[in-house]
């Protein structure tokens, strides 16, 4: 029996109606991620990598949707499209990393933040910043965490500020499934040596 189930953390901000749903139409999807991102006029989309940290214990789950662009000054230069599996050629020496997270218990999204870093000092001198998100539609399967590869969705954004790959960016929508990992704290992204990173051509933050 299909089921759709509303949690408490419905909000109406402006014209934007933040909601959270469980589901159980919707599909669990073995393919990548894709990121939509949107000025209202204009749509790109690039790829992006979902990972997942679940507390069977207190029916929490961390989900964080990871993607990547070029620097802001080859953006300017004109380059285009998203980065996150060129490593399997060999990374590039320059990009930007965006990484949006959502922290759920049981039928409410306790936080939503997007993280931005990159290798040049590229946000008011400096090379991290965040963004605390209030207006999201999150559709997931299941209020249940227990299984993390059960645990799958869709969303729509309105970010506070632009997501930064091209003029007035401010809509984000996309489909995650989850696993059974662990994802980048706020901390780790804002310390994360992306100079060794590149130059080391390493493939992961850890």
């Amino acid at each position: 029996m299909n089921e759709v189930q509303t949690g408490p953390a419905v909000h109406s901000t402006g014209d934007f109606q933040s909601n959270f749903i469980s589901d159980t139409t919707l599909t669990n999807r073995d393919s990548i991620d894709v990121l939509s991102i949107s000025n209202g006029s204009m749509t790109e989309e690039i790829l992006a990598i979902t990972n997942c940290d679940k507390n069977a214990e207190e029916n929490t789950i961390k989900i964080q949707i990871r993607s990547t662009i070029p620097t802001i000054a080859e953006l300017k230069e004109g380059s285009t499209g998203g980065r996150i599996f060129m490593g399997l050629a060999g990374w590039p020496k320059k990009a930007q990393f965006r990484f949006l997270t959502f922290h759920l218990k049981d039928s409410t999204i306790e936080k939503a933040q997007l993280f931005y870093k990159s290798l040049e000092k590229a946000y008011d001198n400096s090379d991290f910043k965040y963004s605390n998100i209030s207006k999201y539609q999150l559709r997931i399967s299941k209020f249940d965490y227990s299984i993390a590869s059960d645990v799958y969705g869709r969303y729509n954004i309105q970010l506070p500020e632009p997501f930064g790959y091209f003029d007035s960016d401010t809509l984000l929508s996309g489909t995650f499934v989850c696993n059974n990992w662990r994802i980048d704290s706020l901390e780790e992204i804002k310390n994360w040596d992306l100079e060794a990173f590149f130059r080391n051509n390493r493939g992961s933050i850890r």
